[in-house]
């Protein structure tokens, strides 16, 4: 079974082309039903995507009133890409990293940021520990936030130096030993 264009042809009697119109409908029915629920699904999902797949291409183009997602490749790997309206800005929504969660742990954001965080160990007055990313920046992170883990009323402090790629220098300033949370974001691409 193939399916024909231009069918019915006006100048064909029904009983012609009635078997080519059936055939068509048919391979419409099955076609559409590829990744969504066909046209004769009896729920109330019919027409709907069950799943969205994307070929690896080159950037799209938009126009005035449109948006895109597509997927293109990226360091060898298709990656889904949005795009604004009048072919705008392109921006990379997935990345090969794959998130982490727990006590140390990252996360890929749209735009090909990185977010880190993790836990200190528990730092004397005016130490240093170094404390090393779950992954590498590609610069070095453009922020690098500390919260400080008090009991009652103390005041905690500590300060960031030495930052790197790969991990940072945290210092406790606080009046006595302590531990940091951190936060730190970061571009990877």
């Amino acid at each position: 079974m193939t399916f024909i264009s231009g069918e019915p042809v006006a100048t064909r009697t029904l009983a012609t082309s009635q078997p080519i119109i059936k055939d068509n409908f048919t391979l419409s029915n099955q076609y559409f039903g590829i990744d969504h629920y066909a046209f004769d699904d009896p729920s109330a999902f019919k027409g709907l995507h069950k799943v969205c797949r994307f070929q690896a291409a080159s950037t799209h183009s938009t126009a005035a009133t449109q948006c895109a997602i597509y997927s293109k490749n990226q360091h060898g790997r298709p990656e889904l890409y949005f795009r604004r309206e009048s072919s705008g800005t392109e921006i990379l929504m997935t990345n090969y990293h794959s998130p982490t969660d727990g006590v140390l742990g990252s996360s890929f954001l749209p735009g090909g940021l990185l977010i880190q965080w993790g836990i200190s160990g528990v730092i004397a007055r005016n130490g240093d520990e170094v404390e090393t990313f779950d992954e590498t920046f590609t610069v070095a992170p453009y922020s690098i936030v500390l919260t400080g883990i008090h009991h009652g009323g103390e005041v905690v402090s500590g300060n960031v130096h030495t930052v790197n790629l790969t991990d940072f220098t945290l210092r406790n300033t606080s009046d006595s030993a302590r531990q940091f949370y951190w936060m730190a974001i970061g571009q990877r691409l």
